[in-house]
């Protein structure tokens, strides 16, 4: 025998049914907005260079080189390279193209437009920068020319497009365009020199550590800039920046 319900039952039931379907509609909604926004921050998710292309990277001391075809894949947070048997997991660490001025980055990255007030635009991961004349940032829809500014991962890395001088204390170090740094919370510091293919690496650094050019100084302790106009913090959350675009 089916139990019926009673009457007041019913009645608190009519009474609260709107709010509960309403309560699903917004679950569904949210759930169906938040996949979304996830697909449209992957706008690329592979990459793949051509076949011989030689290329060189650096994680932490270790330098990497391979001849062989890569292919470059979005997996969770990381980007994983893969060549052959050779799988590697990338933060933001630049990619360099041998016996070509260009480099990709595996990582999302902002440009800050020196010579535009700090502005910072978004760049997608498996961008490139190549030099032909001028720096060209290039990816499907983007081939954006630029002779100043640097690239900034949002943690501790900084790719510089000028000749670079950095301050570990009084110690001064000159690094040449294409150059970059990680400062990283280990107190580590790691600075590669592009034109001499080399990585120098301090440990344990106690003293303040600057990036100048021009007329600004990054304090890479605490990803601020000081400039003649005053003084910015950097964006390190990439979703509030806008996307570079060719038009900028």
């Amino acid at each position: 025998m089916t139990q019926k319900l009673s009457p007041e039952v019913r009645k608190n039931l009519n009474k609260y049914l709107p709010y509960i379907i309403s309560a699903i509609t917004i679950l569904i909604v949210s759930v169906i907005y938040i996949n979304i926004l996830n697909s449209a921050k992957e706008e690329i998710v592979t990459y793949k260079t051509e076949e011989g292309q030689e290329i060189y990277f650096y994680i932490g001391e270790g330098k990497f080189e391979y001849t062989s075809q890569i292919t470059m894949s979005s997996e969770n947070q990381y980007i994983k390279l893969t060549t052959g048997d050779y799988e590697h997991y990338f933060d933001s660490e630049p990619i360099y193209f041998k016996n070509k001025k260009q480099v990709l980055f595996s990582g999302d990255m902002s440009l800050v437009m020196t010579k535009n007030g700090f502005v910072q635009k978004r760049i997608n991961k498996f961008t490139r920068i190549l030099i032909d004349g001028s720096y060209y940032i290039q990816d499907k829809s983007l081939n954006y020319a630029i002779n100043n500014g640097f690239l900034f991962d949002g943690n501790d890395l900084y790719f510089f497009l000028n000749e670079t001088e950095i301050y570990v204390g009084n110690t001064k170090y000159v690094l040449p365009p294409f150059s970059y740094v990680v400062y990283n919370f280990n107190d580590e510091l790691y600075m590669y020199n592009y034109n001499e293919d080399k990585m120098t690496v301090l440990k344990r650094v106690t003293e303040d550590v600057l990036a100048k050019h021009g007329d600004y100084t990054i304090n890479l302790g605490i990803d601020g800039i000081i400039h003649n106009d005053g003084s910015k913090l950097l964006m390190k959350n990439f979703d509030y920046l806008k996307k570079l675009e060719q038009n900028d």
